[in-house]
């Protein structure tokens, strides 16, 4: 009885860690969440150049910023009124941080903006152009990953993670609030302003 020959336990030619490594997703989804002034941007940029250095294709940044500011531009949501004293980038910050509390509110959903991040990644994946079959073969999609910046809420990372399971992680980061204050500074928030 040689189990290699035996057709009803479903042997095949394939070896089983070919099956095994076809079987892999070429996609991880990154989650970043931290503090304002925290440094995050840099951390974005080195976990992208880390990814390529990996073998992943293409890293696409999805910025939950850009869904806010847009919202606000459409007129979706209520834009602050600037402060005459407040600094352009203080005011920055305040207003999407508003817009978030604003868009979650009225939504009356605290996953909208992983919601968001999650229809991004189903668009990219719609309009990612498919290499030509060669022999009625199909082609190994390219390894992606998917950079969310940020992510600021429990419920956020609760979906990412329900619909993502082992291709999702989360990287926090933090600087101590001395750092984080001198960078901030730096941008151009005024010192009153930290």
């Amino acid at each position: 009885n040689n189990i290699s020959q035996d057709k009803n336990l479903g042997a095949s030619d394939e070896p089983l860690m070919a099956k095994f490594a076809s079987r892999q997703s070429n996609e991880i989804v990154i989650a970043f969440a931290g503090p304002i002034g925290c440094g995050i941007q840099s951390v974005i940029n080195k976990t992208r150049s880390s990814l390529l250095d990996l073998g992943y294709q293409r890293i696409e940044v999805i910025k939950l910023s850009k869904f806010l500011s847009e919202s606000i531009d459409a007129g979706k949501i209520t834009s602050l009124p600037r402060p005459k004293d407040a600094s352009a980038k203080f005011f920055h910050y305040r207003k999407l941080q508003q817009a978030g509390r604003d868009v979650r509110e009225n939504s009356r959903n605290k996953q909208i903006l992983a919601e968001y991040a999650v229809q991004q990644i189903v668009l990219n994946r719609e309009t990612d152009p498919k290499q030509a079959s060669e022999g009625g073969v199909v082609p190994v999609p390219p390894r992606v990953a998917y950079l969310i910046d940020q992510v600021k809420r429990p419920e956020e990372v609760e979906l990412l993670r329900a619909l993502y399971r082992n291709l999702f992680y989360l990287i926090g980061v933090t600087k101590p609030y001395l750092q984080r204050k001198k960078l901030l500074e730096e941008e151009g928030v005024y010192e009153e302003e930290t």
